[in-house]
């Protein structure tokens, strides 16, 4: 892979990355057409979505800061608990014990470690099962007639009102299962779980920001994933290149967040669906041609 098209395909990633409409499938819908082999479009696929993880990370750095202070906020809460334990073994009624989860961070910290260890217990085994054809145009064309049904269900389906304090745990659950999918190409992870979020009953305004948050964790184990596995094959691209790859991939996602996240909601879902649609019409000439 030349360090032009790795560069394209980087300006690529930042667009669709953090759209519902699959990132990785775009680069190896763009790939295949351009000749670049399924194994090496995996490998520079993962280094790419560094760049969307940054994007996200600076779009969303008050929420992430806010869930950092409530990570820290349980863990002091968790000692006063065991010190007020130790203290009064003899007479519990006077134990001054503090309520956990009691705030909308903490809840979602929930939501988040819930759905993590779903997504990435999910997307090994899928990775596991159809991980050989992760590259396949084919399968790209499946991702995104999913992606494009998802979309589409979830712009007809009914506004529900439920919001963090309403967490439950089967609803991190169905997410993680869901979002486990996004490792195939054309599976968008954001639509996955946008659709969870919505099926679990999620305010419009509450799943548009979680899903994003939830998409983090993902990058950075499917990265550690890959790695420990060797399957991060060389794909003839220097480092700096690779550097400056995921630097256009991270500007590129922030522009398109701060231009587009508004208009993220329920709504949009169905114009997105008809991209996604169009998208798997593409894959599937692309498929016969090559």
């Amino acid at each position: 892979m030349s360090g032009i098209i790795f560069l394209v395909l980087a300006a690529l990633q930042g667009i669709t990355g953090v759209l519902p409409i699959s990132g990785f499938g775009h680069v190896v819908l763009i790939s295949t057409i351009l000749g670049v082999s399924g194994s090496l479009t995996k490998s520079a696929a993962v280094i790419l979505h560094l760049g969307t993880a940054a994007a996200v990370i600076y779009q969303f750095r008050k929420d992430l800061l806010k869930t950092v202070y409530a990570l820290a906020g349980l863990f002091t809460d968790i000692w006063h608990n065991i010190l007020q334990w130790f203290l009064h073994r003899t007479d519990p009624e006077n134990a001054d014990y503090v309520r956990l989860f009691s705030d909308n961070y903490s809840r979602l910290l929930v939501l988040m470690a819930v759905s993590t260890a779903l997504t990435g217990g999910a997307g090994c085994l899928v990775d596991l099962i159809f991980g050989d054809y992760a590259g396949s145009i084919l399968v790209t064309f499946t991702g995104f007639l999913v992606t494009a049904l998802v979309l589409i269900v979830c712009a007809n389906t009914l506004s529900y009102k439920r919001g963090p304090k309403d967490v439950e745990l089967k609803d991190p659950v169905i997410i993680g299962l869901f979002q486990g999918f996004g490792v195939l190409p054309g599976f968008s992870s954001l639509a996955l779980a946008r659709s969870a979020g919505y099926l679990c009953g999620f305010s419009d305004r509450f799943t548009r920001r979680c899903v994003y948050l939830l998409t983090l964790p993902p990058v950075f184990g499917s990265l550690i994933y890959f790695a420990l596995r060797g399957e991060m094959v060389s794909f003839g691209v220097s480092v700096p290149i690779c550097i400056l790859a995921v630097i256009i991939s991270a500007a590129v996602g922030i522009v398109t967040l701060k231009l587009s996240f508004r208009q993220m909601g329920r709504r949009s879902s169905r114009r997105l669906g008809i991209y996604c649609l169009g998208a798997a019409v593409v894959s599937l000439l692309v498929y016969f041609i090559k």
